[in-house]
C-alpha cells in the first residue's frame, strides 16, 4: 500500500527511504562522461599525468609565486651575512697582533695595508655580485633551493675574504 502518494515502500515505517533520500537512476543526456566500471572505454579519455620532475629539473617546475623568499632570502643575506662574518672577524682576528700573511710579499715596499684594502675589496664585490643574482631568479617557489644555495654562497664567498686576511 501507497503512503501519502507515494509508492510502495517509500515513506513507510519500517526503515526505507522517503522523499529525497531515493537515489534515482541517472542516465541519458544526464550520465557522468567517465564511468566507474573498469574497462569502460571512458577511461581512455582520462588525460595522462606527467611525470613529476626530479633533481635540478624539479627546481624550475613549481612556478607559483612566492614573494617572502623572493624578497627575504636577499635581504636576510644582506643583513646576516656582514654581521656574521664581522662577528667571527673579531673573533679570529681579534687576539693576533701580527700583519696577515698576504703583507709578506709587499712588506718590503710597506704595501701591507693597500694588499689588505685589496682583498677587502674583491670579497665585498663578490659578495654585492652573488648578492645581486638573488634579485635575478624569479619568485617561483621551485627556486627556493637554488635561491637559499646562492645566498650561502654570497656569504661563503665573503667569509673567504676573512680567512685570507687571518693566514
Amino acid at each position: 500500500m501507497a503512503t501519502g502518494g507515494l509508492p510502495a515502500g517509500i515513506g513507510a515505517v519500517d526503515g526505507t527511504a522517503i522523499g529525497d533520500d531515493v537515489r534515482e537512476d541517472v542516465g541519458g543526456d544526464d550520465a557522468p562522461p567517465y564511468s566507474d566500471v573498469p574497462g569502460d572505454e571512458a577511461d581512455e579519455a582520462l588525460p595522462e599525468a606527467e611525470p613529476e620532475a626530479r633533481g635540478i629539473a624539479a627546481w624550475g617546475s613549481d612556478r607559483r609565486r612566492d614573494l617572502l623568499a623572493y624578497i627575504g632570502v636577499p635581504l636576510g643575506t644582506l643583513f646576516a651575512a656582514p654581521a656574521l662574518v664581522l662577528f667571527w672577524g673579531i673573533v679570529i682576528l681579534g687576539s693576533s697582533t701580527s700583519s696577515p700573511a698576504i703583507c709578506d710579499g709587499v712588506r718590503v715596499v710597506n704595501g701591507c695595508e693597500e694588499a689588505t684594502w685589496l682583498v677587502i675589496r674583491v670579497h665585498v664585490l663578490g659578495f654585492l655580485g652573488l648578492w645581486a643574482l638573488l634579485w635575478v631568479l624569479p619568485w617561483w617557489r621551485g627556486l627556493r633551493t637554488p635561491r637559499a644555495l646562492l645566498a650561502l654562497t654570497s656569504g661563503v664567498f665573503l667569509f673567504a675574504g676573512l680567512l685570507r686576511l687571518a693566514a
